[in-house]
């Protein structure tokens, strides 16, 4: 027999977020409920998370059904009524029989492929009870949650981003994260604002995961080490997979996409840096030794990857060895 999530009593600014989010939601501001309640999610633990995870999760298929993307709408409603399932009737005061009963019906009616006219009263509402022992000044204290005021702080990048370029570095983690589908949403915001986004990603937890289906340990994984033919390809694989999750994703969000191979080789230790030309091309300075006047000022003069990206390693470079030069010169 199942066990129901223990019942807890919610700190007071958590409570007032928990109704900001149903207001929105019931108004039919969903992706601003998805926010609300992302915020409050991100700081809990415990038996809670799954709640707050099931309602954000309803309120971006709902999002995504007043877009018409009935795709992204019965994806959503489905992880988000799993999540609510395993709680009963009425959790932290919000009334949830109903709404899986009615968010239920609604997936049911988004897979029958039936044409779909619906207004704001035609969904589900989320139903939050009073706290015992509140007092009608507490309650009003909650329901003044926000004033328009509150949005200049978020609006006054909007002009300053439009029409720009965002580059999403992202782990191969984040994509197998459950917050993932939060972060599409995200994207899709930024998209509707007219700002353009790059999305490039790693590998390292499918590789992983993958060698360890395959029985073998890769070679390298961060991409400071040497990495042998049998890791490459296995890192050809996880990488191809996961970029085509993440348009599975982009897809289900109503966002198209496309995808290029833009991994680009840049050897190391070519012309590494010594005390002598026996042990190396350049010394301290740059300078090739026996060769008066010609310099090497990229990363070829490393033995190998120092951590930070390529680009700032070569400009560090190029500035120590290019003021060198300047120096020796003035004197």
């Amino acid at each position: 027999m199942n066990s129901r999530p223990a019942e807890l009593r919610l700190d007071p600014n958590v409570r007032r977020g928990l109704r900001k989010g149903a207001e929105e939601f019931n108004s039919g501001k969903f992706f601003e409920c998805h926010d609300t309640l992302e915020d409050i999610w991100q700081g809990i633990r415990g038996p809670a998370r799954d709640f707050f995870q099931g309602l954000i999760q309803v309120s971006v298929g709902f999002y995504h059904l007043g877009n018409g993307n009935r795709i992204g709408a019965a994806s959503q409603l489905e992880k988000g009524l799993a999540k609510l399932s395993s709680y009963g009737d009425c959790y932290v005061g919000m009334e949830l029989e109903t709404l899986r009963r009615e968010a239920q019906s609604w997936l049911a009616r988004i897979r029958s492929g039936e044409k779909l006219h619906c207004t704001i009263a035609d969904l589900p509402k989320l139903h939050l009870l009073p706290m015992s022992g509140s007092n009608e000044m507490d309650q009003e204290n909650e329901r003044r949650t926000w004033r328009p005021t509150d949005l200049r702080g978020i609006l006054q990048y909007i002009p300053r981003f439009r029409d720009r370029i965002f580059i999403l570095s992202l782990d191969g983690g984040v994509v197998t994260h459950e917050n993932f589908a939060n972060l599409l949403l995200d994207i899709a915001v930024l998209r509707s604002l007219n700002i353009r986004v790059v999305i490039v990603h790693g590998a390292s937890a499918q590789i992983s995961a993958l060698a360890a289906e395959q029985g073998f340990a890769p070679s390298d994984l961060d991409g400071t080490g040497v990495t042998d033919a049998a890791t490459f390809r296995l890192a050809l694989t996880a990488a191809n997979r996961l970029t085509h999750e993440i348009l599975e994703g982009l897809f289900a969000n109503d966002l198209r996409a496309a995808y290029a191979n833009v991994i680009t080789a840049h050897p190391l230790g070519g012309c590494a840096m010594a005390s002598n030309k026996g042990n190396g091309v350049v010394h301290e300075w740059g300078e090739v030794f026996d060769e008066p006047g010609l310099y090497v000022c990229d990363g070829s003069v490393l033995p190998g990857p120092v951590g930070p990206n390529p680009a700032l390693t070569i400009g560090a470079l190029a500035d120590r060895f290019a003021t060198h030069l300047i120096e020796t010169r003035r004197n």
